[in-house]
């Protein structure tokens, strides 16, 4: 069991993470659905530039299907550089989350969603973000 769509980064890196989509994505078994992280923590070695944030914008994901997904997706941006713009059109994620895991878990994100199943955060359920979704 892994995750569906990845898209991971962290502070140290820079360099920006644009305009970037995924659609017509159908998965079974995965332990998260989605999962755009910007903290995961590695570095090759102890040389990186602790000021150097990364950039990520522009995000879409549509038409995405999934079965027997135990989390839908988890959105964590950073508080000095939030995720903006990203779009979820059109996903459905289900399976069986647990009574603790809640089927979306999102901070420092900025974005809009349309027919996403289940409800995505809050941060992506506005339908408000201008751009983010409108071409969909």
């Amino acid at each position: 069991m892994g995750v569906g769509i990845h898209i991971k980064t962290n502070i140290g890196r820079g360099g920006i993470i644009r305009n970037i989509t995924f659609s017509n994505v159908y998965m079974e078994n995965a332990r998260k659905g989605i999962k755009i992280s910007g903290d995961v923590g590695d570095h090759p070695d102890n040389k990186f530039n602790p000021n150097a944030l990364p950039v990520v914008k522009g995000i879409t994901i549509k038409d995405v299907w999934g079965v027997g997904v135990l989390q839908a997706g988890l959105i964590r941006g950073l508080k000095s550089s939030p995720f903006t713009g990203v779009c979820l059109s059109n996903v459905n994620l289900h399976g069986t989350t647990g009574p603790r895991t809640p089927p979306w878990q999102c901070s420092d994100v900025i974005g809009a969603s349309r027919l996403v199943s289940p409800w995505p955060c809050a941060q992506l359920s506005s339908g408000q973000q201008i751009g983010s979704c409108s071409n969909y």
